[in-house]
């Protein structure tokens, strides 16, 4: 018998636990508040008005898996992985924390037994609609979605940015490029290529200030649409980071065929995504691929083959798969 399996298996189910407890912490902005300083419980408690003695208990909790760190006078202060859940930090996953507990979320993993029995998404058997016509009618909720999707972003924009010659681009068209992080700082690495952020207009909006307030403000822009109806064509390169997988195969196919449409003679698509492997180790894109189920119409991880019957649908052929980081790849594409 094995004596350990009961208490690793206790342990993951104490998972839920650590995401609130994380999530609470960002929500009460402690990372922002032990910025400069190591306090103490009660201290700290008065400045964010909550009670002393349950924030010592939440505090010495996250200490104990690392999330903040706890002196033997009883004082806290940031550690290596609390530090990113400061707003200010470049690679802050602020946004990602308040999103993973956020109620419509949370409550949405209540309904995977029925997406397991009856198919569609968890979300939807929860809250009778899909997640993206939540968001719609949720502001708050939306807000804290895309700043999960722009914290997701902050983790692997600089890695993205390495993994191709974005010099060689004259027009970067981003579809889909949310608050315009990604481009951004594709831009700062390549001063020759401009470039579009492209989506919703609520997204596009904020997109517009983002980039207003860049260093590349003057080579990039923010344009309004809906990727199902019509894509800009005045590119010469195409992304799409973190789309295909909200979605099953038939609209995927869909969108791409519209890509395809869109993209002049020469022109290159790229796709960045988890691509699944036979690999037992590869844990976190299994996971997203479960975040997929619970939270999306059909969307999904997929594998490399998968990936290459939806391009020859559409009328690409995939040229090339080179990782990126955090198992994510870069897909280039190219008319069939």
């Amino acid at each position: 018998m094995n004596a350990t399996a009961p208490l690793e298996l206790r342990n993951l189910l104490m998972g839920s636990v650590l995401t609130q407890a994380v999530q609470t912490a960002a929500e009460l902005g402690v990372a922002d508040a032990l910025a400069h300083c190591e306090k103490d419980s009660a201290a700290l408690a008065s400045e964010l008005h909550v009670a002393p003695a349950a924030l010592q208990r939440l505090l010495r909790t996250l200490a104990s898996h690392g999330v903040f760190a706890e002196s033997a006078a009883g004082r806290f202060a940031n550690s290596k992985l609390s530090e990113h859940l400061r707003s200010d930090h470049p690679q802050s996953l602020r946004g990602l924390a308040l999103a993973y507990g956020d109620s419509a979320i949370w409550r949405a993993w209540e309904g995977l037994s029925a997406a397991l029995r009856d198919g569609g998404s968890a979300f939807e058997h929860v809250h009778k609609a899909p997640l993206f016509e939540h968001l719609k009618q949720h502001p708050t909720t939306a807000r804290r979605f895309d700043a999960a999707m722009a914290s997701s972003a902050n983790m692997i924009n600089d890695a993205l940015t390495k993994s191709y010659d974005w010099n060689r681009c004259g027009t970067i068209v981003d579809i889909g490029g949310g608050s315009g992080a990604t481009l951004i700082r594709i831009l700062s690495a390549a001063p020759r290529a401009r470039g579009i952020v492209f989506d919703l207009p609520h997204a596009a909006a904020t997109a517009a200030r983002h980039i207003a307030g860049s260093p590349v403000a003057e080579r990039c822009s923010s344009v309004a649409g809906d990727f199902f109806s019509w894509i800009p064509d005045a590119g010469d390169t195409y992304l799409l980071k973190h789309i295909l997988h909200d979605w099953d195969d038939e609209t995927c196919i869909r969108l791409l065929g519209r890509c395809r449409r869109a993209l002049p003679p020469q022109a290159r698509l790229l796709v960045c995504e988890r691509v699944l492997s036979n690999e037992t180790n590869q844990r976190y894109a299994k996971l997203t691929d479960l975040v997929m189920l619970a939270l999306t119409q059909n969307g999904r991880e997929r594998t490399e083959p998968e990936y290459a019957a939806l391009y020859h649908a559409a009328g690409f052929r995939l040229l090339e798969t080179s990782p990126v980081a955090d198992e994510l790849s870069l897909m280039q594409l190219a008319a069939a």
